[in-house]
């Protein structure tokens, strides 16, 4: 069973630590899909890389406050009157997580086309998706781990 969580409330506590999580997992993960996607040198790589990590980056500040607000207005007009859920049910921090994830790639896919000049098919933006959904997964878990550790005194 997956776990209530507020996600307003996390989203507010501990941004920071999600953002630093993601950024450093995307560094160590996404220049292995960056080198399968456009075939660069070692030194165009690691530059495409970090201009891809930094537009993630700083996608996370608009994409989080709009899936979040996406998500919870979907949930207070359409789901909640037909099923009663919460502001604290699981689809919605997964909706969010999932819209990111993408929002993330799209960010990805446009550095490596108008800076790179390299065009990215379908098959591309979906190794783009799944390697931002791995650094997701590990962001999540190392938020998970780090809320643990450090939680908020009431």
């Amino acid at each position: 069973m997956l776990p209530n969580v507020d996600i307003r409330s996390v989203y507010r506590i501990y941004y920071t630590e999600f953002a630093l999580f993601f950024l450093c997992a995307g560094l160590l993960l996404k220049p292995l899909v960056t080198k399968r996607i456009t075939g660069f040198s070692l030194g165009r790589l690691m530059v495409a890389s970090i201009g891809m990590n930094a537009a993630s980056y700083l996608s996370l500040g608009a994409a989080v406050p709009a899936a979040m607000f996406l998500c919870l207005s979907l949930n207070k007009w359409v789901i909640k009157p037909r099923f009663g859920t919460d502001y604290n049910a699981s689809f919605i921090w997964l909706s969010v997580v999932a819209i990111v994830t993408v929002t993330s790639a799209v960010a990805e896919a446009l550095v490596l086309r108008f800076v790179f000049t390299k065009k990215i098919g379908l098959r591309a933006f979906l190794l783009l998706c799944g390697a931002n959904a791995r650094s997701m997964t590990i962001a999540l878990y190392g938020i998970y781990k780090y809320m643990l550790a450090h939680q908020p005194e009431a």
